[in-house]
């Protein structure tokens, strides 16, 4: 008889690390889920969002946001001209050419005021920036001569 409770009690203890181990996995791949701020860098080498450059990305900036939307294909981008207002920007991409390295959002000065970046094995990304009235090119990373303008209204 206490064979068997040894045996049951291994078994029990079997199924508890069993679930665990479940259990972890899963927070483990919803933590990889989830959008971490991520540095990228456009082929140049300089980083996507410049350190000094006052209309970068905001983290904990609150307000209305507008939202426009890109979709990056092997030919260009689409649609070719948004139009939004000053203020935060919530720039959305969709890259169904596959291999893009993202969409970088340019000024008329041709600063570089960011970039928005898919994960691996992602077809969409995000990003938000503070944008004034003016004229905004948009460009995909990868494909340079695929451009489209991002209008800025006041």
């Amino acid at each position: 008889m206490p064979i068997r409770r040894v045996s049951v009690f291994a078994v029990a203890v079997v199924c508890a690390a069993s679930g665990l181990g479940i259990l972890l996995a899963r927070q483990f791949a919803a933590s990889l889920r989830e959008e971490a701020p991520r540095t990228a860098h456009l082929p140049n080498g300089q980083p996507s969002v410049p350190r000094d450059n006052p209309q970068q990305l905001l983290s904990g900036t609150r307000g209305p946001v507008q939202i426009v939307r890109f979709t990056l294909y092997d030919v260009g981008i689409f649609p070719r001209e948004a139009r939004a207002s000053a203020g935060i920007v919530a720039i959305q991409m969709q890259d169904l050419s596959g291999d893009s390295a993202g969409l970088v959002v340019q000024s008329e000065a041709s600063q570089i005021l960011g970039q928005v970046v898919r994960a691996q094995g992602q077809w969409r990304a995000k990003t938000r920036l503070t944008l004034s009235p003016g004229r905004y090119q948009v460009y995909d990373a990868s494909r340079p001569r695929n451009k489209a303008t991002l209008i800025i209204e006041p």
